[in-house]
């Protein structure tokens, strides 16, 4: 008798330790015992007052019908139920979560004569959740937002440069042509002042226009074929007079591969010609070497345009915003050499839009090397064996 006595407040003890709710009912929904924390959780002072109440002495209709309806699922399945969260009512009117887990209660034969419950108050942790959510769900709204008023923003920029762009053209037009006509020298030096200023401008609003289209997503691909060391050469004509009035040297590094590719004819001459004459602004003085080859990478072929000169450098400073829009060198740097600092951004836009990448190499005093990586279609759509070895 006294070690069933010592096993019954044993038994106790480590149920009032529990940090969570403990309490088990027969087949009729009433209960047969509880630990001190269920206990004061419905209003009660001793444990023991809880034996032979049932649940709609201590919750609403409503509440303690769904209680017993678990009660006699887990009964009937002979199963746990496990883990289930849910509101619960306390004594005093506040509303906690809680995660239930309820078990078949068997007797020593074996017969399920009840059920024996677990509650765990998550409150704390379903609130932190709840403002993870609203939290996640302010983000997104935020994002979406700030996606669109970018969008508006790129598309304003577009029509705005596209709006001044018109009539600079006109202006640059008649200027050229009143310049070829005029013999008066006065009037021919206020031409040239003229076109002196108009010409940038307008690349200026090209730049803009561009990145403009690349932001809202309006840039369109148009695919063709093309002969890359036909275009880098092309470019290397256009520059060829700009680089030999700074003195830089502007040459093949070697002979280039003769082959055709899908691509876009403009949008890889104007990433070449933003390359190269980036370089020669910096190597004045100095070499431009460009070179064109072919590779696999990550199983597929591509062609490669390296650009490398013997300018100035980019430090690490530099390399980390090197293409962002309108970022520049450093100011005396940016006002020796001019330049918004859209070309680089724009380049690298336009190859991502192409499928590709350019990456730049560089150390401060050492020259810089850029790479513009593009896919190689070939134009029957797959290599072939010849094609394959020489990629």
């Amino acid at each position: 008798m006294r070690n069933s006595a010592s096993s019954d407040l044993m038994l106790s003890l480590v149920l009032d330790a529990m940090p969570v709710r403990v309490f088990w009912k027969d087949r009729d929904g009433r209960y047969l015992g509880c630990n001190q924390l269920f206990a004061q959780e419905v209003g009660l002072n001793d444990p023991r007052e809880i034996v032979g109440k049932t649940d709609f002495d201590f919750c609403t209709t409503e509440q303690a019908e769904t209680f017993r309806a678990d009660d006699i699922e887990v009964m009937n399945a002979g199963v746990a139920s496990m883990s289930v969260e849910r509101p619960a009512v306390l004594a005093n009117g506040e509303t906690v979560w809680v995660e239930a887990s309820k078990h078949p209660l068997r007797d020593s034969a074996g017969e399920i004569i009840g059920v024996l419950a677990t509650c765990l108050d998550i409150t704390e942790r379903r609130k932190a959740s709840d403002e993870r959510a609203r939290l996640i769900e302010d983000l997104i709204t935020a994002r979406d937002a700030a996606l669109s008023a970018s969008a508006s923003k790129s598309a304003f920029v577009a029509n705005m440069s596209h709006e001044l762009r018109t009539p600079l053209n006109a202006i640059i037009g008649y200027s050229e042509l009143l310049r070829e006509e005029t013999t008066d020298e006065s009037a021919a030096r206020d031409l040239d002042r003229i076109l002196a200023a108009g010409r940038p401008l307008r690349g200026l609003v090209n730049d803009i226009l561009d990145l403009s289209k690349l932001g809202a997503g309006r840039m369109m691909l148009h695919d063709e074929a093309v002969s890359p060391a036909v275009v880098v050469s092309e470019v290397m004509e256009a520059l060829a007079l700009m680089a030999a009035k700074d003195g830089t040297t502007l040459r093949w590094a070697a002979p280039p591969p003769s082959f055709s590719t899908i691509s876009d004819a403009l949008k890889l001459r104007q990433c070449v010609l933003n390359l190269v004459s980036n370089a020669c602004k910096f190597a004045k003085g100095g070499v431009v070497e460009v070179s064109l080859k072919r590779e696999w990478r990550a199983g597929a072929s591509e062609f490669l345009i390296s650009v490398r000169d013997t300018g100035i450098g980019i430090s690490p400073e530099q390399m980390s915003r090197l293409f962002q829009p309108f970022a520049q060198a450093e100011h005396g740097i940016a006002r020796q050499y001019g330049g918004t600092g859209l070309g680089l951004a724009i380049t690298r836009q336009l190859a991502q839009a192409m499928g590709g990448d350019v990456v730049a190499e560089s150390a401060l005093g050492e020259g810089a090397t850029f790479t513009l990586r593009l896919p190689n279609r070939p134009l029957s759509g797959k290599l072939s064996l010849r094609q394959k070895a020489v990629a």
